[in-house]
């Protein structure tokens, strides 16, 4: 599952976690890289069969046609072997990096979910805006949003945030991103009527 959420917890305060994914920094290259090494496998897999199965053909002083069905099978499941790993390498890459999140009434806090020495805390009285702009993965199809949280003190944050596999929940408002929204417009709500 790409993404989960707690049940909001109001009793004492707003609370709530869960988890989302963003790409890998590499992403592109991991994928140009994947396809490149497939291909070559691929041709150097077809070579290795076929000059084996004709040298065994030619010295052994055999009939051809009697090999020629092993070497095909050989090379059809070379391509099954294959492509499974392939599918499996694209998978891993562009299931991206799981993030885990918590959020309470002063604070968004993120970090991965492999590594929770590095934490960021994004505190709302900070934040200035949040940005979305979708990604699209071949120039088509829309696989997540660049989102950008823009502080005062810590800069702008980008992450490359992927869907969840649910259709219904691919709008700015489900991801977790949101809460931060939600949360600097009830801080400027709140600071408007102590104001007046």
């Amino acid at each position: 599952m790409y993404e989960t959420r707690s049940p909001v917890d109001d009793r004492f305060g707003f609370s709530t976690q869960g988890t989302f994914r963003c790409s890998l920094a590499t992403e592109r290259i991991s994928f140009v890289i994947t396809a490149v090494i497939g291909v070559l496998l691929l041709y150097g897999g077809y070579n290795l069969i076929y000059s084996v199965y004709k040298e065994h053909t030619l010295y052994a002083q055999t009939d051809p046609t009697q090999y020629a069905g092993l070497a095909a099978l050989s090379f059809i499941g070379f391509i099954i072997v294959l492509f499974t790993g392939e599918a499996i390498a694209f998978k891993m890459i562009l299931s991206g990096k799981l993030y885990r999140y918590s959020a309470n009434e002063t604070v968004f806090s993120f970090s991965s979910k492999s590594d929770n020495v590095h934490k960021t805390d994004i505190f709302y009285s900070d934040v200035v805006a949040v940005k979305y702009e979708e990604r699209k993965i071949f120039g088509k199809m829309i696989r997540g949003y660049t989102v950008t949280i823009i502080t005062r003190s810590l800069g702008n944050i980008t992450l490359e945030y992927l869907f969840n596999k649910s259709i219904a929940n691919r709008l700015p408002g489900n991801t977790p991103f949101h809460i931060i929204e939600e949360r600097v417009e009830i801080l400027r709500q709140k600071t408007e009527k102590e104001a007046l």
